[in-house]
């Protein structure tokens, strides 16, 4: 799994490629550590989409 972390849209074909899951957060500030909480199991993913 990767995680990339950016503040602007980059050329990630390689690391994409070698990755069996991949995930974007574009400047997650302190909601950064909500992130890790979900991705390490602390804490359920929950949220509901506006559409």
């Amino acid at each position: 799994m990767t995680v990339f972390l950016s503040g602007r849209p980059l050329y990630v074909n390689k690391e994409l490629n070698r990755s069996d899951a991949f995930v974007a957060a574009w400047l997650p500030g302190s909601e950064g550590g909500g992130v890790a909480d979900v991705l390490f199991g602390k804490q359920q993913f929950q949220g509901r989409l506006s559409f």
